[in-house]
């Protein structure tokens, strides 16, 4: 262990363990959660969400010599306040976020995509329109705007919000997937509309073969896979004119079908570039932006060697 640079995640996302393959983890690193390591580690990674009061107010772990912090989250500051507070952040010495102003960027797009989109779409036996939306916390007015859609249009909602189709006990991402593929149109919309944070909202329906209805990340077209792969309800003056839209275009098989011409042609080049960042998984990148850091901090004569070093 002594001949390690030990990367500590202090806290889990959610309670969640950290998973990744060893394989990911190049020599001479180790990534753990085991805090009896915390003096020996050369790097921490907070999940910054998960992280309680104590923290904000100086009151959490110290930081030891020569110990760089990250803050680690994939949720919006607009829900975690915790994330735009000057007093906190300055304490981290990178940044493990959704933003590609990340010092190690983590987005919701996986290389698995790569494949996962190029799956051919179904037969169309569910209906329109579905929605998984169990979350009425909202900073872009999503809820209000699945409503008033819900007045206009039949949505299938299994979410616990506007819930009016059932579920199976325990059902998980697969039986999603395989609900969204039944039907024409999947509701896709994030809980704000801050640049960069697209999630699985968005990318389920376009793996699952059905034509996401989306709402969030103004910058939105940078994440598409192709052109025309989703409709933005930004484009509509509402929920009452998008409903009408959507009714429109089921009816005419043939404009329908446009939406997945893209599945046939190569992925734009912006989605190209996202996907060749991510190629190298996460810890990978996050390991090796730790050793940049240390590596320059010891050519400037500061004492790196917590863990070996």
């Amino acid at each position: 262990m002594e001949d390690k640079i030990i990367i500590l995640f202090y806290n889990s996302m959610w309670g969640q363990p950290f998973e990744y393959s060893v394989t990911d983890i190049p020599e001479p690193f180790i990534i753990t959660e085991d805090r009896s390591l915390y003096d020996k580690a050369s790097a921490v990674v907070f999940h910054i969400p998960s992280l309680g009061f104590d923290f904000v107010v100086g009151r959490g772990p110290i930081k030891r010599e020569g110990q760089i912090w990250v803050a680690w989250s994939m949720e919006s500051a607009a829900h975690h306040p915790m994330l735009s507070m000057e007093l906190t952040m300055r304490r981290f010495d990178l940044t493990m976020t959704y933003s590609r102003d990340s010092d190690v960027w983590c987005p919701y797009i996986l290389p698995s995509h790569r494949e996962g989109l190029r799956n051919i779409p179904v037969e169309k036996t569910g209906g329109l329109v579905n929605a998984f939306v169990s979350s009425g916390y909202d900073t872009n007015g999503r809820t209000k705007y699945l409503g008033e859609m819900t007045k206009h249009i039949e949505v299938h909602s299994y979410g616990r919000l506007f819930r009016n189709a059932p579920q199976p006990d325990g059902a998980g991402r697969q039986f999603k997937l395989e609900t969204m593929a039944r039907h024409r149109f999947s509701v896709a919309f994030e809980n704000t509309s801050e640049a960069d944070d697209v999630t699985e909202k968005f990318y389920d329906p376009l793996i699952a073969g059905s034509v996401p209805v989306y709402l969030g990340a103004s910058n939105i077209e940078e994440f598409a896979p192709g052109e025309k792969c989703f409709i933005n309800a930004s484009d509509f003056d509402g929920p009452e004119s998008l409903s009408r839209f959507l009714v429109d275009l089921s009816r005419d098989e043939a404009r329908y079908s446009e939406y997945f011409e893209w599945k046939k042609r190569p992925f734009t080049r912006s989605f190209e570039e996202l996907l060749q960042a991510v190629h190298e998984p996460m810890p990978a990148r996050l390991c090796r932006k730790v050793g940049d850091m240390l590596r320059v901090r010891a050519g400037g004569g500061a004492s790196q060697r917590t863990a070996g070093l």
